[in-house]
């Protein structure tokens, strides 16, 4: 199956769900705000540096933050976290057992 040009893997979603936890069952926390950048250097510094292990000065990530709210839509106000880290790591071709 594929979502918005990128292929879909269960395996993927169900590793993000499990590092989430029962933060996605929290509206607040559950959501995406591309809008603050707090939250976006949250994302690359706790979820691509600190979980996935990449390299914070890797250009790449702060492109694929970017590219992850373009796709999502600008106006769209409910960009699901469960969702966006799966096309960031999508993106980044990064595998689902980087966050075993």
């Amino acid at each position: 199956m594929e979502i918005m040009g990128l292929h879909y893997y269960r395996e993927k979603v169900d590793a993000i769900i499990k590092f989430l936890g029962p933060s996605i069952h929290n509206a607040d926390a559950a959501l995406v705000a591309c809008s603050d950048a707090n939250e976006t250097q949250y994302i690359k510094k706790e979820f691509l540096v600190g979980k996935l292990g990449l390299d914070a000065s890797d250009p790449r990530l702060d492109s694929a933050i970017d590219k992850v709210c373009d796709l999502m839509g600008s106006d769209n106000r409910h960009k699901t976290r469960i969702t966006f880290y799966y096309m960031l790591m999508a993106i980044l071709e990064v595998e689902h057992t980087a966050l075993d």
